[in-house]
């Protein structure tokens, strides 16, 4: 029989390797369901014996075990943690901590350890001080600008008053835009005074201030002016919030700087017993007795 090329079948390569018989696959051993139950009861026994070790830890210098409603506090050197109620701390105090040392790593070269960290925060607070006093300076320049400015407007309404009662000037507006110089010409106000029978402001520098910086008008539309409307009450309630905010914030860094100075001062102090210092650190003094 001859075939054509028509009726040839074309034959797909297969790739890979050949499947193995049946004969040939492994079979799974069968797993004892005794031998599966003693390895799950082995490990639940190994995970008991692992919480039971830690359970049985023991801290502190009473060696108890953990107790989770008791407090406890670490020490920052050894690691090790000790209750509260043996130590003598109490849950609110350790709140302010920011360091704590144990007995037995205040004792000994642990001393030294003490002392050498007590340095450096003693550093660091000395370097927290000259910083304060740089921005207290800085607020106190502040805060005494804001108190000249006050008193340029003391002394403008004042004037305004006195010639309004003697009746050289009628009901204006009477808005003076010294009020809205700027900071640098203020500070260089050095007198400031009534002139022409206190009816009107005058002002010397104690500085070369330039023509255009120091001239000012003064609005003559009727009081009620629409543009500076409420002038008086709302200069007066500005500039006095402002001094307050200056003064509380002077009067906070005043507070710090005492609390760092103090803090610096118990550090170097040595008494009886261990005390709380005022940065929050405990620090145990030590006990030597002499023969």
């Amino acid at each position: 029989m001859v075939f054509s090329f028509w009726q040839t079948k074309k034959v797909v390569k297969r790739r890979g390797r050949p499947p193995k018989p049946a004969s040939e696959k492994k079979k799974k051993a069968p797993v004892d369901p005794a031998v599966k139950k003693a390895a799950a009861a082995t490990a639940k026994k190994a995970g008991k014996d692992q919480e039971r070790s830690k359970e049985e830890k023991r801290y502190c210098t009473c060696h108890r075990t953990f107790i989770s409603p008791l407090f406890m506090i670490p020490c920052n050197e050894c690691q090790n943690w000790f209750h509260g109620a043996c130590m003598g701390v109490t849950f609110s105090e350790a709140a302010f901590f920011d360091l704590y040392y144990c007995p037995d790593c205040t004792s000994g070269e642990g001393a030294q350890l003490g002392h050498e960290l007590n340095m450096e925060q003693n550093r660091r607070d000395r370097k927290q001080i000259e910083k304060i006093k740089r921005n207290a300076s800085k607020l106190k320049a502040e805060a005494k600008l804001v108190n000249r400015k006050l008193e340029l407007l003391q002394q403008i309404l004042v004037c305004q008053s006195t010639a309004a009662a003697r009746g050289s000037e009628m009901d204006i507006c009477g808005f003076d835009s010294r009020l809205t110089w700027q900071d640098h010409v203020t500070k260089a106000i050095q007198r400031i005074y009534a002139v022409e029978e206190g009816t009107a402001v005058a002002i010397d520098f104690d500085a070369d201030i330039a023509r255009n910086d120091s001239m000012y008008t003064i609005c003559d539309r009727p009081r009620k002016c629409p543009v500076h409307e409420k002038w008086r009450e709302d200069k007066r309630a500005e500039l006095a919030c402002e001094r307050r905010l200056y003064l509380e914030k002077i009067a906070s860094y005043d507070r710090n700087l005492k609390h760092l100075r103090r803090r610096i001062h118990q550090r170097l102090q040595k008494g009886d017993t261990w005390e709380f210092l005022e940065n929050g650190t405990i620090q145990h003094n030590i006990h030597t007795t002499t023969d």
